[in-house]
Order: C-alpha cells, then structure tokens, then sequence
C-alpha cells in the first residue's frame, strides 16, 4: 500500500491510496463470499455458484461495491496510523481507479483534530455526584409496596373519583374516521395514574356507571404515529365498572405480610439500605455508558462530553445503564398476554400471574459482546423460573399470602443466573403485578385435562409396550448389522492378505529375474487391458520364436 497526504487547510488533510492489485483481488473474493448466498444461475445450486460463473453471469460490478468498502476498510486505518492522524468526521472518498487485476487509487479527504497549544491545565478540580437516600424516598417505595398489595373493591354507589380504577369500552375517531388502536374492551384505567393522553382521564371524572362519556383530546406532536401527531381526536366512552382500592395499613402486620421483617422499622432499614447499594451502582454507571471497538477490543467511554469516533476503524453502541423495566404477562395498556400470564400452581390450580422485572446493565462491554440478544436472554429465563416458583406453591399462597416469599425466590434465583451467564446484567427488583383466577374458557380447559387424566394409566401402559416391542426389533436389527458388518470385515480382511502374498511372490520372482518378470507383467498387463490383442515375438532374423494368443 501507499498513501500521499497533501494538507489542505488548517485542519483538512487529503490521501492519494493505492492498494496493491493482489490485495484488491483478495477484497472482491471476500465480496463474493459475502454475496454467494444471493445468486442464483441454473444449474448450480443456491448458495455454490463459483466466482468466474458469477462474474460471467451477473458482471464483475455485482461485486465491486462490497470489494471497494472492504480495500478502504483495511487501508485506510492503515493510513490513519501510519500518518499519525485522528479524524473528527467521515472522510470524503472518491474513487480514482477500480477494476479486477487492477491497482485500486482512491483519495481521502477528512477534517482532523486542529492543532491546538494548551494553556494552563494544572490545579482543576472536578466534582463527584453523590446521591443521598431520603426519607421521601423510602416512603414512596413503602407506598408502592402498599399499592401492590391493595385490596381492590367494586364500588356499589357513586361517581368516578380520582384514584378509583374505572373499567370502560372506549373508541377513538380522528377526522370522524375510527383508528387502528384506539378501541378496547373491559380496559381498566386508574384515574390519576396518567395512563391516557392529555385530559382523557380528567374527564372521566364525576362519571356514574352505565354512563357515556364524549372526551375530547388533543395527541401530542411527537406521539410516535406519523397519522396521530398533533391531531384532535375524539373517544366514546361507556363506564361499566367502578372500583377503588384499599390500602392496607403500614404497621408491622404489613411488613410481616408482605417481607421476611417482623416490623415496619425493620423493613423501612431494609427499604434504605437497598436504596444506598443501588445508587452505588448508579454512581458508578451513570445514565449512559458507550462501548467504543477499536481494531476488535472493546472499551466503555463512561461520562459526559464531547467524544469522537474514528472512521471505519471504531465502531460505537451506547448502552443505557439506567434501571429499566420488563413486564411479564401483560403490555402496556395492561392487557393479559396469556401464554405469558398462565401458569399452574402446586396444588394444579391455573392462575393468571403478571410480573414487573426491574433489571439494569452494569457491565456495557459484557452487555454487548457476552450474548447475542442478552434482553430476550433475561425474558426467557425470567419467565422459566417464575413458572418453576408458582409451581411450588398453592393458589392460596400465590393469591395471598405467599407473594413476597414467591418475589423473593425468583430474584434470588435470576441473580444467581445472571452472575453466571456474565452478561453483564443485574435483576434490581422482581415484583407480582397481579393475580386472578383464569377465564371460564381455562377453567374448562383444565376440567378437559382432569377427564384425560383418567385414560393416562392406559396410554402409559400401551406406550410402554409398544416402546419394548420396538427396543427388542431395534435390537435385533442392530444385531443383524452387525453380523454382517463382521462377515465384510473377515471378507475384507482375507481379500488384502492374498493381495499381499501375491505381490510378495511377484517380487520374490522380480528379485531373481528382474527382465523376465518385467516382460511377464507387461504382457499380462496388455492382455488384460486389450484381451483380443495378438502378440507375436520374433528374433533379429525375423523368425517367430513365440505366440503370446490361442485366438
């Protein structure tokens, strides 16, 4: 390779690139074996098309694209380095001359880090963020413990009040036309929780059941559909339930209910040091991390401020180290996804469980590289030891009693995971959502199941017979195989050793009459290969001295 660089302003250099012809050719093989999959000529199959019929068929060009990106690629890092060069930007690339057993010019025209003179650098400080634990803070995590563990009751009398949970059918019309996403069925809205848009469950309130209500709003701007954003959009609503929620009591019967503490003090102390060790690791992994690739090895750019990447020779993913959530069970609008949320318990009950994973990434590179999809890693393995812990306790227990035992079993269990796996993922928090029995269609199910458990013993006894009688014809068979696989090998075996004790007698033969025997395997050789042929051997007189053919 050669580069001239020509420095064209204060902070603009420009390359001339020459690649050698034989590093280019290896450039389009490796385009071809990126693109092979893709072509398709009749009569090779899918996949196996040789690189000259590709060339034939479809055009050297197919291939020079890829070919030209893979030559910059691994050349203009090269140059980067060789000159000592930092880029702050993609470079402009044009390209001089291309083609197959050719030398591939191009030229790079990048902006680089201005030369600057530092001034007086020495004696800055820099402030820490630290994070203090509040009390307001324990408060709201008790208050969220409260509101997961709240009783929730029809209400029989009244109107819709802030903080109720009001069960509605709602459609959305935009321009006087319904659109897709906008209706539900039995959806339950707590009032207040600023689940819906804009003023949608401010007008609700004061609502009776049985009512329907008109609520005009407004989405916003930057909504998400190109359709709704900034639109007016209309929603007939029909309240047909009220419920409101009773909180139970924080006194130390709550925390014996809902934690392993024997009093609220005890659980408030734990709530506070659980708070400490988290903003230990938010101190040290704040909001943002960025995995920078460099020549293959990963390293994080932690903080913030002005960072650079350099051009084809790193490769930049940001990661969020912010704690996140995962919903098990259930989505957003707090629909029942079903396959999720069912599950049965030890006493072969079916129960409709949803779950709220609290997780966070602590180790970006690992995050990154350890796994393929490390998120759908957390979800499957979240959702199989949530199915494996309702499977031992009773629909009681699940329903009442045994949640926090049931919360606790599972985190310790995705932690443990978690550290072995290194994915770089920590389970912050693992709480149940919501329990209900299922539906009157798996209740029917499950009676279904009931009634085939009495044709089981049979099933058992008639798979197991059929297993033994195809064990003992495998067997035979197998048997079978082998007899002859023996009687081959014998065969074999005696074929090669008289193989052997001719070619032994033949060289016995050559050692004492090297000529004649020469002669001999010739002539066998000639009558083998040509069994109608006439040999006649004469002297120098001409005289036939021997006939080597009875034909």
């Amino acid at each position: 390779m050669e580069a001239k660089m020509e420095k064209i302003d204060v902070n603009i250099v420009k390359f001339e690139v020459k690649v050698e012809a034989e590093k280019f050719d290896a450039a389009l093989t490796r385009a071809y074996k990126k693109n092979v999959k893709n072509f398709n000529v009749p009569g090779f199959r899918k996949g196996k098309v040789p690189m000259n019929v590709v060339k034939k068929y479809y055009g050297i060009e197919v291939l020079l694209e890829d070919a030209v990106n893979f030559a910059i690629e691994g050349s203009y890092s090269e140059v980067l380095k060789e000159n000592n060069i930092i880029p702050v930007d993609y470079p402009k690339i044009d390209v001089v001359e291309v083609g197959e057993g050719k030398e591939f010019v191009y030229t790079a025209e990048v902006t680089v880090y201005p030369e600057v003179e530092l001034g007086e650098y020495k004696g800055l400080s820099i402030e820490k963020k630290t994070y203090e634990v509040t009390e307001e803070e324990v408060s709201k995590k008790l208050k969220e413990m409260q509101e997961k563990n709240a009783r929730i009751e029809t209400k029989e009398e009244g109107t819709v009040e802030n903080g109720n949970i009001a069960v509605i059918d709602f459609k959305g019309y935009v321009d006087g036309e319904a659109f897709q996403g906008g209706e539900g069925n039995d959806y339950s809205l707590e009032i207040g929780s600023k689940t819906f848009i804009d003023t949608f469950e401010e007008q609700l309130v004061g609502a009776k059941v049985n009512d329907k209500v008109e609520v005009n709003v407004t989405f916003p701007e930057n909504y998400g559909k190109e359709e709704l954003n900034g639109k007016p959009a209309k929603f007939e609503v029909t309240i047909k339930e009220i419920k409101v929620k009773e909180l139970p009591e924080l006194d130390d019967e709550f925390a014996k209910d809902v934690s392993e503490f024997d009093t609220l003090e005890e659980l408030k102390k734990s709530i506070k040091d659980r708070l400490e060790k988290d903003n230990e690791q938010k101190q040290k992994y704040e909001t943002e991390d960025a995995v920078i690739t460099t020549f293959g090895v990963p390293t994080i750019e932690e903080g913030s401020g002005l960072h650079f990447k350099i051009p084809f020779v790193q490769k930049i993913k940001k990661v969020s180290t912010e704690t996140q959530g995962m919903r098990i069970g259930y989505d957003e609008y707090d629909n029942t996804i079903e396959n999720e949320a069912l599950m049965i318990t030890k006493d072969f009950n079916f129960i409709n469980v949803d779950f709220y994973i609290e997780w966070q990434v602590t180790d970006p590179v690992a995050f990154v590289y350890a796994a393929e999809d490390p998120v759908t890693m957390l979800k499957t393995l979240s959702m199989s030891y949530i199915r494996d812990t309702i499977g031992s306790y009773g629909v009681d227990e699940v329903l009442t009693t045994g949640k926090s035992q049931i919360q606790s079993e599972i985190k310790d269990k995705l932690t443990k995971r978690m550290e072995d796996e290194r994915i770089g993922v920590a389970v912050r928090n693992v709480s149940i959502q919501d329990c209900d029995p299922p539906t009157s269609e798996v209740v029917r199910a499950f009676k279904a199941v009931e009634d085939a458990k009495q044709n089981a013993e049979t099933a058992v006894y008639n798979a197991t017979a059929d297993k033994n009688k195809r064990i003992l014809a495998a067997e035979a068979e197998a048997n079978k195989i082998l007899e002859n696989a023996q009687a081959e090998k014998t065969a074999r075996i005696k074929e090669a050793e008289g193989e052997v004790a001719k070619f032994n007698a033949m060289y016995n033969e050559y050692i004492k009459f090297p000529e004649i025997t020469k002669e001999r395997m010739y002539y066998e050789s000639m009558e083998k290969l040509l069994p109608e042929i006439k040999v006649i051997i004469q002297d120098d007189s001409g005289k036939v001295v021997n006939v080597l053919s009875d034909k």
